[in-house]
């Protein structure tokens, strides 16, 4: 960043992404077109805890001008001990923010659901974001994955949002998952965490539909391992890959009431 910096001194953004990530550029541009350069702020994909937030650098780190000129140019006193002590610091995302908190500029948070730390076709897709822009894609580490991601956007023009993603990834209108709501060989659950609902011994696809559809207001999709015969309901969706042994659908009911109040949020 230092060196960035001073090779590229009066810009009015400065961005730090992993090798392995994807910007969106309309989504990117359409953010920083209604922010202030001249005012010092620092933007991503907040995580950590009550020690210390920061952008996780997957996601994309973003700093303003103003910002960068605060630490690199009037406190570059500063500049030796992070230095020092990136030698140890496990994670260099942290040290960002705990090298610009000692100018004051800590991480805005109204921006979090702006920013992605994952594949897109593993990206979770949440209630809260379908409407809202995605600007950045993490974990293409193979060759092959950022050419396709690089492919799939290049002619894509203007903001794309979380919602997008579905189809621009070919999967099916709601009216076919209305009529055919069971997918043999996919998942749309994806990785399971705390927020997800496992339940063993389910007897079949049809009867793990059923349990999302009785938890309606917190699921979006459903999957069922037919070998452990175990049934996921999470709060999102992905846009998922071929799951030989699983059968999958989604909340469409719920799904298309969500995608609706898009043009409303417009």
């Amino acid at each position: 960043m230092d060196l960035a910096y001073q090779r590229m001194p009066g810009k009015k953004w400065y961005i730090v992404v992993d090798d392995d990530t994807y910007l969106v550029q309309g989504s990117l541009r359409a953010m920083l077109d209604r922010l202030d350069p001249s005012v010092p702020a620092y933007f991503g994909n907040a995580v950590g805890d009550f020690k210390g937030r920061f952008a996780h650098g997957g996601s994309a780190i973003i700093l303003s001008g103003a910002a960068m000129s605060l630490l690199f140019d009037q406190n570059r006193n500063l500049i030796p001990e992070a230095y020092a002590i990136s030698l140890s610091e496990t994670w260099g995302d942290k040290l960002v923010a705990t090298t610009f908190q000692k100018v004051a500029v800590y991480i805005d948070e109204r921006f979090n659901h702006f920013f992605n730390g994952e594949r897109p076709s593993i990206t979770r897709i949440r209630a809260d974001r379908i409407c809202s822009p995605i600007i950045s894609f993490h974990g293409l580490a193979r060759p092959q994955q950022m050419a396709e991601v690089g492919n799939k956007f290049r002619h894509v023009a203007g903001v794309v949002t979380w919602g997008h993603l579905w189809k621009l990834y070919g999967r099916p209108d709601m009216q076919e998952y209305l009529a055919n709501p069971i997918r043999p060989d996919h998942d749309h659950v994806g990785k399971l965490d705390d927020a997800t609902m496992s339940e063993k011994d389910v007897a079949s696809a049809e009867k793990c539909l059923a349990k999302c559809n009785r938890h309606y207001k917190t699921c979006l999709a459903w999957t069922w391992d037919a070998k452990d015969r175990v049934c996921h309901i999470s709060p999102w969706v992905i846009v998922g890959e071929v799951s030989p042994g699983k059968f999958s659908g989604i909340n469409a009911a719920r799904v298309q009431r969500l995608a609706g109040q898009c043009s409303k949020a417009k």
